[in-house]
Protein backbone atom coordinates (compact mmCIF):
# COMPACT_ATOMS: atom_id res chain seq x y z
CA UNK A 1 0.00 0.00 0.00
CA UNK A 2 1.48 3.39 -0.94
CA UNK A 3 1.54 6.49 1.28
CA UNK A 4 -1.34 8.15 -0.62
CA UNK A 5 -3.81 5.34 -0.03
CA UNK A 6 -6.57 6.24 2.38
CA UNK A 7 -8.16 3.40 4.29
CA UNK A 8 -11.49 3.69 6.04
CA UNK A 9 -12.73 1.08 8.45
CA UNK A 10 -16.40 1.05 9.24
CA UNK A 11 -16.62 0.05 12.86
CA UNK A 12 -20.27 0.76 13.49
CA UNK A 13 -23.11 1.62 11.19
CA UNK A 14 -26.79 2.12 11.87
CA UNK A 15 -29.24 2.58 9.08
CA UNK A 16 -32.80 3.69 9.60
CA UNK A 17 -35.43 1.91 7.58
CA UNK A 18 -36.56 4.35 4.94
CA UNK A 19 -39.81 3.56 3.25
CA UNK A 20 -40.70 5.00 -0.13
CA UNK A 21 -44.33 6.04 0.08
CA UNK A 22 -46.69 5.15 -2.73
CA UNK A 23 -48.44 8.03 -4.43
CA UNK A 24 -52.25 8.14 -4.12
CA UNK A 25 -54.32 5.86 -6.36
CA UNK A 26 -54.23 7.06 -9.96
CA UNK A 27 -51.09 9.16 -9.41
CA UNK A 28 -47.47 8.63 -10.40
CA UNK A 29 -44.35 9.89 -8.66
CA UNK A 30 -41.02 11.05 -10.06
CA UNK A 31 -37.99 10.60 -7.81
CA UNK A 32 -34.75 12.32 -8.83
CA UNK A 33 -31.21 12.56 -7.53
CA UNK A 34 -27.87 13.93 -8.65
CA UNK A 35 -24.19 13.49 -7.88
CA UNK A 36 -21.71 16.30 -8.53
CA UNK A 37 -17.91 16.35 -8.64
CA UNK A 38 -16.37 19.78 -8.10
CA UNK A 39 -12.96 19.05 -9.65
CA UNK A 40 -14.35 17.92 -13.00
CA UNK A 41 -17.53 20.06 -12.97
CA UNK A 42 -19.44 16.92 -13.96
CA UNK A 43 -22.74 15.61 -12.67
CA UNK A 44 -24.84 12.50 -13.05
CA UNK A 45 -28.60 12.86 -12.80
CA UNK A 46 -31.00 10.00 -12.30
CA UNK A 47 -34.76 9.64 -12.33
CA UNK A 48 -37.42 6.99 -11.82
CA UNK A 49 -41.20 7.21 -12.26
CA UNK A 50 -43.41 4.78 -10.34
CA UNK A 51 -47.17 4.40 -10.36
CA UNK A 52 -49.49 4.16 -7.34
CA UNK A 53 -48.69 0.44 -7.00
CA UNK A 54 -44.93 1.06 -6.99
CA UNK A 55 -44.45 -0.31 -10.50
CA UNK A 56 -41.51 1.32 -12.29
CA UNK A 57 -42.77 3.03 -15.44
CA UNK A 58 -39.60 4.77 -16.59
CA UNK A 59 -36.04 5.20 -15.34
CA UNK A 60 -32.92 6.83 -16.74
CA UNK A 61 -29.66 8.52 -15.88
CA UNK A 62 -27.54 10.99 -17.79
CA UNK A 63 -24.06 12.53 -17.48
CA UNK A 64 -23.74 16.32 -17.66
CA UNK A 65 -20.73 18.65 -17.71
CA UNK A 66 -20.15 22.33 -16.95
CA UNK A 67 -21.72 22.25 -13.48
CA UNK A 68 -20.60 24.55 -10.69
CA UNK A 69 -22.62 23.39 -7.67
CA UNK A 70 -24.64 20.54 -6.25
CA UNK A 71 -27.74 22.78 -6.40
CA UNK A 72 -27.25 23.13 -10.16
CA UNK A 73 -27.00 19.33 -10.47
CA UNK A 74 -30.10 18.72 -8.32
CA UNK A 75 -32.15 21.25 -10.30
CA UNK A 76 -30.97 19.62 -13.54
CA UNK A 77 -32.06 16.22 -12.20
CA UNK A 78 -35.58 17.59 -11.66
CA UNK A 79 -35.67 19.19 -15.10
CA UNK A 80 -34.20 16.09 -16.76
CA UNK A 81 -36.80 13.85 -15.10
CA UNK A 82 -39.73 16.07 -16.02
CA UNK A 83 -38.57 16.63 -19.59
CA UNK A 84 -38.05 12.90 -20.14
CA UNK A 85 -41.44 12.12 -18.56
CA UNK A 86 -43.10 14.59 -20.92
CA UNK A 87 -41.22 13.34 -23.99
CA UNK A 88 -42.23 9.74 -23.17
CA UNK A 89 -45.88 10.71 -22.60
CA UNK A 90 -46.08 10.32 -18.81
CA UNK A 91 -48.05 12.53 -16.45
CA UNK A 92 -46.31 12.96 -13.10
CA UNK A 93 -48.34 14.38 -10.26
CA UNK A 94 -45.66 14.20 -7.55
CA UNK A 95 -41.93 14.98 -7.68
CA UNK A 96 -39.49 14.07 -4.90
CA UNK A 97 -35.87 15.18 -4.48
CA UNK A 98 -33.47 14.79 -1.57
CA UNK A 99 -32.30 18.40 -1.99
CA UNK A 100 -34.11 20.89 0.24
CA UNK A 101 -32.44 23.80 -1.59
CA UNK A 102 -33.63 22.57 -4.98
CA UNK A 103 -37.19 21.92 -3.78
CA UNK A 104 -37.36 25.38 -2.20
CA UNK A 105 -36.05 27.08 -5.37
CA UNK A 106 -38.55 25.20 -7.54
CA UNK A 107 -41.40 26.18 -5.22
CA UNK A 108 -40.39 29.86 -5.59
CA UNK A 109 -40.77 29.53 -9.36
CA UNK A 110 -40.34 32.74 -11.30
CA UNK A 111 -39.90 34.71 -8.08
CA UNK A 112 -36.61 32.89 -7.43
CA UNK A 113 -33.56 35.12 -7.64
CA UNK A 114 -31.30 32.10 -8.09
CA UNK A 115 -28.58 32.12 -10.74
CA UNK A 116 -30.38 29.04 -12.08
CA UNK A 117 -33.62 30.94 -12.84
CA UNK A 118 -33.74 29.81 -16.48
CA UNK A 119 -33.50 26.18 -15.35
CA UNK A 120 -36.24 26.78 -12.75
CA UNK A 121 -38.46 28.29 -15.47
CA UNK A 122 -37.85 25.14 -17.58
CA UNK A 123 -38.91 23.06 -14.58
CA UNK A 124 -42.07 25.20 -14.27
CA UNK A 125 -42.81 24.65 -17.97
CA UNK A 126 -42.46 20.86 -17.80
CA UNK A 127 -44.37 20.79 -14.50
CA UNK A 128 -47.39 22.24 -16.25
CA UNK A 129 -47.08 19.80 -19.16
CA UNK A 130 -46.73 16.83 -16.77
CA UNK A 131 -49.54 18.09 -14.49
CA UNK A 132 -47.35 18.16 -11.36
CA UNK A 133 -49.34 18.84 -8.19
CA UNK A 134 -46.57 18.84 -5.61
CA UNK A 135 -42.78 19.00 -5.14
CA UNK A 136 -41.51 17.49 -1.92
CA UNK A 137 -38.38 16.50 -0.05
CA UNK A 138 -37.38 12.87 0.42
CA UNK A 139 -34.87 12.37 3.21
CA UNK A 140 -32.87 9.22 3.72
CA UNK A 141 -31.79 9.10 7.33
CA UNK A 142 -28.69 7.21 8.35
CA UNK A 143 -25.82 7.53 10.75
CA UNK A 144 -22.39 6.01 10.60
CA UNK A 145 -19.09 6.24 12.41
CA UNK A 146 -15.91 5.97 10.33
CA UNK A 147 -12.39 5.75 11.69
CA UNK A 148 -9.42 6.65 9.51
CA UNK A 149 -6.42 4.38 10.00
Amino acid sequence: MDANTRVEAVTHMQTANVVWLLPPIGFSKLNVDAAFKVSSEKAVCGMVIRDYQGVVLLYASKDFSGFHSSLHAELMAICFGLELAHNEGFLVQLVESDSLLAVNEVKKGSSSNSEWLSLILDIDYFSVLCEVHKFSLFLELHTSLRIEL
